[in-house]
């Protein structure tokens, strides 16, 4: 079997439990941007520096994208991966085409006192492998399919436990209750209590880009188009929390 039986929260029983919250309490003077829990903190930045009022609400992309889907009060989608992007425009929940604003790495994170590694192989020795559950996470699926393509997840998959979101899984290995995770390299700097043991190489992983979309139907299109395009121009802000900046196209002079 691929996975053993954990414990952990859904994304969809997340999705259903925000947007319950979001219908009594979502403020109507600020912009509402859903982003990604990985983007969480670059974003919280980007709206700081935003000339209008935003208000930025963190979470597993999937959750966040039924939401949207549902009919949550959001004005802007700031996602990782392409599946979820593409899925709420298929739906017609988005108003125009999304823009890459930032991209991202994965990283095997272990406890803080333990050694870096020269490669990915100890993973083939760790007994509890925490992941963002591949079955809905963009993140477990990115770490999944470079898993395979170092030829690693046959061997490890039977020790996976999965997680509701990239954060959760490094609070496992933070906490102990995990013994090493595959994370994006962003999510690595956020605890001393764990250390990057190692770097997935370009070559292992998928492209991990971070779209921006204006949400179709929201009132604020105008404003949500704003801030996207102050997203993509922002990459001193992605560069300082660990992303990758986009390189700048004619377009965007």
């Amino acid at each position: 079997m691929p996975f053993r039986a954990f414990s952990s929260v859904r994304p969809l029983a997340l999705a259903s439990l925000a947007f319950g919250l979001w219908v009594g309490c979502a403020r109507e003077d600020a912009l509402t941007v859903f982003a990604s829990a990985s983007a969480a903190d670059a974003a919280q930045d980007l709206a700081e520096a935003f000339e209008g009022k935003t208000r930025i609400s963190p979470g597993a992309t999937s959750a966040l994208a039924r939401q949207i889907d549902a009919g949550a009060p959001a004005s802007v989608a700031l996602l990782v991966g392409d599946e979820w992007v593409d899925w709420l425009g298929s739906r017609q929940r988005l108003s125009g085409e999304p823009i890459e604003v930032s991209r991202g790495a994965l990283a095997v994170v272990v406890p803080a006192r333990d050694s870096a590694w020269a490669s990915l192989r100890p993973l083939a020795r760790v007994e509890r492998l925490a992941l963002a559950d591949p079955a809905h996470v963009p993140a477990g699926r990115f770490a999944q399919a470079a898993l395979e393509r170092a030829g690693l997840w046959r061997g490890v998959s039977s020790r996976v436990i999965p997680f509701a979101d990239v954060r959760a899984a490094l609070g496992a290995v933070a906490s102990g209750r995990a013994d090493a995770a595959v994370v994006y390299q962003t999510d690595a700097r956020l605890s001393n209590r764990v250390r990057t043991a190692a770097l997935f190489p370009d070559s292992l992983v998928a492209p991990i880009v971070y779209r921006c979309a204006v949400v179709a139907g929201s009132g604020r299109e105008a404003e949500g188009e704003a801030f996207c395009a102050h997203a993509r121009a922002s990459g001193e802000t992605w560069r300082r929390r660990g992303f990758r900046a986009v390189q700048k196209t004619p377009a965007d002079l």
